[in-house]
């Protein structure tokens, strides 16, 4: 009964401790939480990103599928080429490259009431050391910073606003607040994904190319 009992413990000890090797990795939503209950802080993105955008981020790649399905049933192949071609890029480091500086930027928009709409280009610019973005053409502006997440991603948090209006912060809430994941293909070219914006699409992609 001895060896059947530490034998039997053993397993269970091998059991849980594959069990804890194979755990899922933690959502956002969870980490901020970890992270508001052992450091209040607000300098990192966990400190500054609300729960809705963390679950929105969460949330991304099943946002994006749905989205690129919607946008396929637009019927407009030609464009629907160009947001598979873009979004099938390979990646490259992000978080190294030098984005500061003057770009070209453009819109697209999936799902939703936007079923698929490209833009035009307009201008945006990146400055300072934490690399804050503006958007400084068109009527639909965005302004906000970026957060290392890895080699080849970043976090944006930014503000919505109408060209004209007061710039308000982030975390003024869902009416204006944006949140992304920016990736890089070449040192000038970039994009930004917008899971679940508020206003009429699925998922916003901002583009980015060297003026």
């Amino acid at each position: 009964m001895r060896l059947f009992s530490i034998v039997a413990l053993t397993t269970s000890s091998l059991i849980i401790t594959a069990q804890a090797q194979t755990s899922p990795p933690k959502s956002m939503a969870q980490e901020k939480l970890e992270f508001e209950i052992n450091d209040p802080g607000k300098g990192s993105v966990l400190g500054r990103i609300t729960y809705r955008d963390a679950t929105r981020l969460d949330s991304h790649d099943w946002i994006k599928a749905r989205a690129l399905e919607m946008a396929r049933a637009a019927n407009r192949p030609a464009d629907f080429e160009q947001v598979t071609k873009l979004l099938g890029l390979d990646r490259i480091a992000i978080a190294d490259a030098n984005i500061s500086g003057d770009w070209q930027c453009r819109t697209i928009k999936l799902g939703g009431l936007a079923a698929l709409v490209i833009y035009d280009w307009f201008d945006c610019t990146i400055s300072g050391n934490e690399w804050r973005l503006e958007k400084t053409s068109g009527s639909q502006r965005t302004q906000g910073s970026f957060y290392t997440l890895g080699a080849q991603q970043l976090a944006y948090l930014g503000s919505y606003h109408v060209a004209g209006d007061p710039v308000p912060h982030y975390g003024n809430g869902p009416e204006t607040d944006q949140v992304g994941y920016a990736f890089m293909s070449a040192a000038d070219h970039w994009w930004i994904e917008f899971p679940a914006p508020y206003r009429e699409s699925v998922m916003d992609i901002l583009e980015f190319r060297r003026q």
